[in-house]
């Protein structure tokens, strides 16, 4: 029992005592009140002396003990509310210890989270570092430079892979903006600053490749990369991070690749690949301005002469030299590349807003390039060469949208201008399309002719001093179904040039052989035929058999049969062409030597040759009333050939006047309008 129980026992005890006495008095007082025989209600002052003290002290006693029972009331509510009180103060108590006692717990349970997240961190901080010091290995190791760059202060930190690929004091660990920018190349600078400012409005990442400068001056390519890793509350960027890595050995090997590929090896200038590159551009670019450009398509002529002369290694010397002296004469815009052999192109770019204008500055161009050629080439071992160039030049803009058909143009300009005996250069004209459609159509419908039987032949006499017939020359003819009649100094350089001339001169043999009717006809005259063969069918090693086979199959009497050779048959083999020569000459046939005088003539293979005429061409004779010089050659072929013993035929006599001259000077034969045109009858 506790202390607080006891009280309450003493405090029951003294009530029960009081009431026992009180009790006792009230007793006493009602026994002396009977054996004094008085009335309860007696007044006090009837009352006995010891009665009345009774009385009082019952009263004192009752007053005492009420106040007693009162007090032992209040007491006892006293005691009883201290005790809920303290009950409440102990339960009070035991629940905050118990709170104390979770507290204790959950902090202990806390702090040891606590220790165990610490103990986490760290082991990830830890960790972190690791990785974040292999990681810096790793990229220093690789390659890479790191940059962090803190957006408000300007300062830029770099690892020791960024310092050592700029070549930069390695103690100095933080740069400033104007550090990295006194780095970038001056040239790339505004490029990197633009992409920066797009990465930094959050328009695109930030990607490219420039140059920098090391303070050794050596300048490296590099490929830079980053990204926006910290923004303020506003959402500004404050902190970007970034790599960049040394790509000086890629570019080098693209730029190697490039040059490869774009590049002419010998003389280092561009190739076709390149130039046709920038002509698409500036096709696209004259389109939006406007403006017309130029292409000049240039030859360098007779360069086949250099090297058959002096060989190939002259022959480069002379390309490149070539080459330069066009750069040094046009202008720092304008593009020259060589485009293959000795043929290059050079570029001009928006010369003017009109085709005059345009046409203007590609002549004044044309005339610079030329002038820059004129002087001679020194070209080392006491070698001096004169080189002179043909150029063909187009405008386009406007209407001309395709780089081939650009190239086309300048390419057709430059055969005209080779042919041209009054200037090296000429413009693209519509004439000369029309005249290389023209051409084409030639070339195609060659390959059919000979199977289609178009090929017929026209004959043209030969008269001696007497005006009598003694020869008849064949002259092939091309009926084309759209052209119309072909000239046979039109088809057969056509045919010659692509390989044609073996079916092409078999199928007009053909048609010569196996005409009875004329040989009846030149029987019963009394002349023999002159026929013409390309130098490409002498020297096929098959055509005196083939020759000899279709005057067998048709019998063709082979001793009144002339051919008609030119001197350059003999430019190539001469050798060959004697042996074929000779062994038709077995056979009966004769040979004259057609347009004497206009070639590389030489008496020492002349005199070799089993020929038996000499015809001198008709641009001597058409030209030899009027002119000394070609009057003087012609006696000096006659003198020449009479020396020889062979007989002289004078080709394209349309006049009496020529026939005098020709005859007073001793000519044998006569061929010409003036004698009679070619027919298809004798």
């Amino acid at each position: 029992m506790t202390l607080l129980g006891k009280d309450q026992l003493k405090n029951l005890r003294l009530f029960v005592f009081t009431t026992f006495v009180e009790f006792t008095f009230a007793l006493t007082r009602l026994g002396a009140l009977f054996f004094h025989r008085l009335p309860a209600g007696s007044n006090l002052y009837q009352e006995p002396f010891e009665i009345s003290i009774i009385r009082w002290s019952w009263f004192s006693f009752s007053v005492i003990s009420y106040v007693a029972l009162i007090g032992y009331w209040i007491k006892r509510l006293s005691v009883e509310n201290a005790q809920v009180i303290e009950d409440a103060n102990l339960i009070r108590l035991e629940l905050a210890h118990k709170k104390l006692e979770l507290s204790e717990k959950q902090l202990l349970t806390t702090v040891d989270e606590v220790k165990s997240a610490e103990a986490k961190l760290d082991l990830i901080r830890n960790d972190l570092i690791k990785q974040e010091q292999q990681l810096r290995h790793v990229l220093n190791v690789t390659g890479d430079g790191i940059w962090d760059w803190n957006i408000l202060t300007g300062q830029v930190e770099h690892n020791l892979r960024w310092l050592e690929m700029l070549g930069v004091n390695q103690n100095q660990q933080y740069f400033s903006v104007e550090d990295f920018i006194n780095r970038i190349h001056p040239d790339d600078l505004h490029s990197v600053q633009e992409r920066l400012k797009l990465a930094l409005d959050g328009s695109e990442e930030y990607q490219h490749r420039y140059r920098m400068i090391r303070p050794d001056g050596h300048q490296i390519w590099v490929e830079d990369k980053g990204a926006i890793v910290e923004k303020s509350h506003d959402g500004k960027p404050i902190r970007m991070v970034g790599a960049i890595s040394d790509i000086s050995n890629e570019v080098s090997a693209k730029e190697k690749v490039k040059e490869l590929i774009f590049f002419d090896h010998l003389t280092k200038l561009p190739n076709l690949h390149y130039i046709k590159e920038r002509i698409y551009r500036a096709l696209l670019e004259s389109t939006r301005s406007q403006a017309y450009s130029g292409l000049m398509y240039l030859d360098l002529n007779d360069f086949k002469l250099v090297n058959d002369i002096y060989g190939h290694q002259v022959g480069d010397t002379l390309l490149k030299e070539f080459g330069l002296r066009i750069q040094n004469a046009i202008g720092p815009t304008d593009i020259v590349a060589r485009i293959g052999g000795d043929e290059y192109l050079i570029l001009l770019e928006q010369i003017a807003p009109s085709v005059d204008g345009a046409n203007k500055g590609l002549e004044a161009a044309a005339e610079r390039i030329l002038q820059g050629l004129a002087d001679a080439f020194n070209l080392g071992d006491g070698i001096v060469i004169f080189a002179t160039a043909s150029i063909g030049i187009a405008v386009f803009g406007g209407d001309v949208k395709n780089f081939d058909e650009v190239l086309h143009y300048a390419d057709l300009a430059m055969y005209a201008a080779k042919e041209d005996l009054t200037s090296n250069y000429r413009f693209y004209e519509i004439s000369l399309k029309n005249e290389f459609d023209r051409k084409n159509v030639i070339y195609t419908g060659l390959r059919e002719a000979s199977s289609l039987n178009q090929f017929y032949v026209e004959y043209q006499p030969v008269v001696s001093r007497r005006h009598e017939y003694v020869f008849y020359e064949a002259l092939a003819r091309w009926k084309h179904p759209t052209l119309g009649t072909i000239m046979p100094d039109v088809f057969i350089p056509f045919a010659e040039a692509s390989g044609q001339m073996h079916e092409v001169g078999y199928a007009i043999l053909k048609h010569i052989f196996s005409n009875h009717s004329l040989w009846d006809s030149l029987e019963g005259k009394q002349c023999n035929l002159m026929i013409n063969i390309s130098a490409h069918q002498l020297m096929n090693a098959g055509f005196a058999e083939q020759f000899l086979s279709l005057g067998e199959e048709f019998l063709v009497p082979l001793d009144r049969i002339l051919i008609e050779v030119t001197e350059g048959v003999f430019l190539n083999n001469t050798e060959i062409a004697i042996s074929v020569m000779k062994s038709l000459k077995s056979k009966g046939v004769k040979f004259v030597l057609d347009d004497f005088g206009t070639g590389y003539s030489s008496l020492a293979y002349l005199q070799k040759l089993p020929i038996e005429y000499l015809k001198i061409d008709k641009s001597f004779v058409r030209f030899m009333t009027t002119s000394h010089d070609d009057l003087a050659i012609i006696d000096n072929i006659l003198r020449l050939a009479k020396s020889l013993n062979l007989k002289v035929i004078a080709e394209g006599v349309e006049t009496k006047e020529q026939f005098d001259v020709l005859l007073l000077n001793g000519c044998d034969f006569f061929q010409g309008w003036y004698f009679g045109r070619p027919s298809a009858n004798l």
